[in-house]
């Protein structure tokens, strides 16, 4: 059973983690809320918050405790990581299946 399956991960999840992650990849730190909401054109940055106050009960982030309490304090952890890599075989599979 996949990671995304057996913690129930909704695409926005894994989508939202692979941003985050990204972000720190390239600019080597994570987008703050707000850049967040407007990524995925969600109405408010409260629900930014669930989401990520979800995936943090879930394991799949952390809080930076160097940055704790500012915008740009989550940090994928090692399952996020390994989610966003099943996902995307998932989608490569997929896609390979469709030729």
């Amino acid at each position: 059973m996949s990671l995304i399956e057996e913690y129930k991960l909704k695409p926005r999840d894994i989508k939202m983690l692979k941003y985050i992650l990204d972000s720190r990849d390239n600019r080597g730190l994570s987008p703050t809320y707000r850049e967040i909401k407007e990524e995925f054109k969600l109405a408010s940055t409260e629900q930014v918050i669930r989401v990520a106050n979800r995936l943090k009960l879930k394991g799949f982030l952390e809080i930076d405790p160097n940055l704790e309490g500012l915008a740009r304090n989550l940090i994928p952890t090692d399952r996020a990581t390994e989610a966003i890599e099943q996902w995307l075989d998932e989608l490569n599979y997929d896609e390979g299946a469709s030729i």
